[in-house]
């Protein structure tokens, strides 16, 4: 394909497929429309040369001065600057909607973001309908059922792929889903880096906490607009900066919903963990394009088609179905046709804005008042979200298997509550070395909560199984001592350093002890070590 289709609703089939790139490299003027800045970010330093990024900040003489240095257009903009584009274009007499494709990319955002951007949202889709070329395109549409009518007109179009990405997914359950990602940052190894996504910057604010993460240690990448820089900023604390979306990843990465979609993001070791807290309700994320998106961001890690879920489920304050909730809302949205109806035709020139209540449907829209169905789709779908889809495990298992992913591994952990007695430090060595493989025979690579207990209370046994194995503690029959000896053995350090390790080992600290037992505990050690030769008590002093 070596341009995108026209005036139609593109499926792309996977994310990271290139449809933007397409967009931006193909022949002919574009205006691509994004959700986020750090989405324009990440593309603009790919693509220096030819694209420019208008978001806030960006003025009318960038925007011109562009045009009239390039022959062919390609601008990026958020959909709350669209109309600044559009005005700047046409007043000096380009003209915008004949002579220009609207790309509107990751389209599912215009309903996910409806309810807290409806003015936006609105004037993209009333903008997108005056052009002659339009296309929305996206890797994960919503359901037909909520789609914006604006839409509903256009042909759908899908790419097929022959090679079909297969999600897997690690699914925790848990009451604290904070608590439990710190964990999982405590216990991180060289052989990845984390990449959480949760959509609260006072969540990454206490997982932060809870871990006790350095700043150095640590790339957050949060919404930096003048409405909201200062709130999270505060949040985080000075020491943590906010970082944008092309700036080195760290060991501990976090991403809010800025970056949810759309961003590259480069790392061969990077492993993706999305967090979703029951309590607050906008770090709940629609499995069927959101879990998609966040797992397309790391484009280049040998871990890309592995997520981490976190999750704890929503606490029920109301005893109504998803089905009675909908039947109240068409109710509502009924009145509010009946009221916009009523305020349009006996307003006697009054102004509307004035005559606006606080109905939740009812808007006023190019001097008219009218009953908004986007915004009642957008209650719809997140009430379905909360209370169906997250209201318990099963439901949320369910919608992940319908969803085409590939659930390798289900638990619930809940880290205060008491740990299990093969995780406490009163555990016997031996029961927590044989639960300790039985955890790792899993083979997954997000350890557990109990794994992570048992590597930090009993940090031998964690140790004896790297470096000697199961089968070689077995058959020391776990006997702590045997297995210290054989572990320093395995060391490689120098002969004398193995040597003082083991006396320690083996013989008290200023004690008296006969020269006829110091004698026989070095060549005790000098045997195990496979030193040929007699131990006399004075080799002490050596």
């Amino acid at each position: 394909m070596d341009r995108l289709p026209s005036n139609c609703i593109l499926d792309k089939g996977r994310t990271g497929c290139g449809a933007t790139t397409l967009a931006i490299r193909q022949q002919g003027n574009a205006i691509i429309t994004v959700p986020y800045v750090s989405l324009i970010k990440s593309k603009e330093s790919q693509h220096k040369d030819i694209l420019l990024g208008v978001y806030e900040g960006t003025g009318r003489k960038e925007i011109l001065d562009y045009a009239k240095s390039h022959g062919t257009h390609k601008i990026m903009v958020t959909y709350d600057s669209l109309p600044k584009v559009i005005d700047a274009l046409a007043d000096e007499g380009y003209d915008v909607q004949n002579g220009y494709q609207l790309v509107i990319d990751e389209w599912q955002v215009i309903l996910n973001s409806y309810d807290f951007r409806p003015d936006a949202m609105q004037g993209l889709l009333k903008s997108a309908e005056r052009f002659k070329d339009v296309i929305y395109m996206t890797a994960t549409p919503v359901n037909r059922k909520y789609m914006p009518d604006e839409m509903k007109h256009l042909q759908r179009v899908k790419i097929k792929w022959q090679d079909e990405h297969k999600l897997r997914l690690h699914s925790v359950k848990t009451s604290s889903p904070a608590r439990l990602a710190a964990e999982l940052c405590e216990g991180r190894t060289d052989e990845y880096n984390l990449h959480i996504f949760v959509n609260s910057v006072t969540m990454i604010s206490r997982i932060i906490k809870y871990a006790g993460l350095k700043p150095e240690e640590v790339r957050i990448v949060c919404s930096k607009n003048r409405d909201s820089i200062a709130t999270n900023q505060s949040k985080l604390g000075n020491a943590y900066r906010i970082a944008d979306i092309t700036d080195p990843v760290k060991p501990y990465n976090f991403y809010t919903s800025t970056a949810f979609e759309g961003c590259d993001i480069y790392d061969g070791k990077g492993l993706s963990v999305i967090v979703n807290d029951g309590h607050i309700a906008h770090s709940l994320l629609p499995v069927d394009t959101l879990f998609f998106q966040i797992a397309g961001r790391l484009r280049d890690s040998r871990y890309r088609d592995y997520v981490i879920n976190i999750f704890s489920t929503t606490r029920k304050t109301e005893n109504v179905t998803y089905g009675e909730y909908v039947e109240a809302s068409e109710k509502a949205f009924k009145e509010a046709e009946e009221y916009s109806q009523r305020m349009n035709s006996n307003n006697d020139g009054a102004d509307l804005a004035e005559l606006y209540t606080n109905r939740r449907y009812v808007r006023v829209q190019d001097g008219r008042m009218i009953a908004d169905r986007n915004m009642l789709n957008c209650d719809l779908m997140k009430h379905e979200l909360q209370s169906v889809i997250y209201g318990n495990w099963r439901n949320l298992i369910d919608e992940i298997r319908a969803s085409g992913i590939k659930i390798v591994k289900t638990e619930e952990s809940n880290p205060e509550k008491p740990v299990k007695e093969s995780a406490s430090r009163k555990a016997s060595f031996k029961d927590a070395f044989k639960r300790y493989c039985e955890l790792k025979s899993a083979m997954t690579i997000f350890p557990s909560a109990e794994q992570i207990l048992i590597e930090k209370n009993k940090p031998l046994v964690k140790t004896a199984y790297d470096t000697l194995g199961e089968a070689r503690v077995i058959s020391l029959k776990y006997k702590v001592t045997d297995i210290r000896r054989e572990l320093v053995k395995a060391s490689t350090v120098t002969e004398t350093e193995k040597i003082i390790r083991m006396v320690r080992q083996s013989l008290p600290y200023r004690k008296a002890i006969p020269r006829k037992e110091i004698a026989k505990v070095l060549q005790g050690i000098y045997d195990i070590l496979g030193i040929h030769r007699i131990a006399v008590a004075t080799d002490l002093a050596k």
